[in-house]
């Protein structure tokens, strides 16, 4: 199964602020790269202002990727974020309950296209998220026993996930006779655990029949670490 999604990281101020930051380090690189060239090869110094330029847009992407997947559930923009949307993807995919009848048909891929505070990035990039495992273990429910005075037990499904971002970044060629075009290829690998859906409410609790099917909303959000970073090709 191969998802898409578009500007997921727009309109948070933490991903903007991060990409700004980005922009400000890449005007300075500029800067240097200009002075540089008065006693330099011009041809050099052009291609090493692309070079520049594509590391750190390769790195602010990265970072706006972790901005969204640690953002704290209580943020106002939750709802948006990749640790949200990621998480609940992952349960639906892998719930027993939406494959009757059928296989489960976990997540293998996602394509990320960003936009972020309205800027357009004209850099030819891609951002894909391969899932190296994803889990989804349920438990439950067991019926209220009123002869017991025992409560009912939830129906809940547990979540983690292992996952590697990829961003890669062209680095144009200097001119348009000389095609010295290059790659920039980074990974980060994300854990993910704690994650937890529930079907428990107060207006469950004494239900006996654990056959009758409830609504699952998140009861712990878990959380995403980030457990390594590398450039893969430079």
């Amino acid at each position: 199964m191969k998802t898409k999604a578009f500007k997921i990281l727009k309109t948070t101020s933490g991903a903007s602020l991060i990409f700004v930051l980005g922009i400000m380090l890449l005007l300075m690189a500029v800067s240097t790269s200009v002075i540089a060239a008065a006693s330099a090869n011009v041809g050099a110094n052009v291609r090493q202002r692309q070079y520049n330029r594509a590391l750190l847009l390769n790195d602010s992407i990265h970072r706006n990727v972790q901005h969204s997947l640690m953002m704290d559930p209580s943020d106002s923009g939750y709802q948006q974020s990749l640790a949200n949307q990621i998480a609940r993807d992952i349960y639906n995919a892998n719930e027993p309950r939406n494959f009757a009848g059928g296989s489960i048909a976990p997540i293998e891929e996602i394509e990320l296209d960003i936009a972020i505070a309205g800027t357009i990035i004209d850099s030819e990039h891609s951002i894909t998220l391969e899932f190296l495992f994803q889990e989804v273990r349920i438990a439950g429910p067991v019926g209220y026993i009123p002869e017991l005075g025992s409560a009912r037990v939830p129906r809940t499904a547990s979540l983690s996930a292992r996952m590697v971002v990829t961003v890669t970044v062209e680095v144009e060629s200097a001119t348009v006779l000389r095609n010295d075009s290059r790659i920039i290829t980074s990974q980060a690998v994300y854990e993910y655990s704690g994650g937890v859906f529930s079907d428990e409410t107060v207006e469950n609790t004494n239900v006996e029949d654990p056959d009758i099917v409830f609504p699952m909303a998140f009861t712990e959000f878990g959380e995403w670490k980030m457990v390594s970073y590398e450039i893969v090709e430079s």
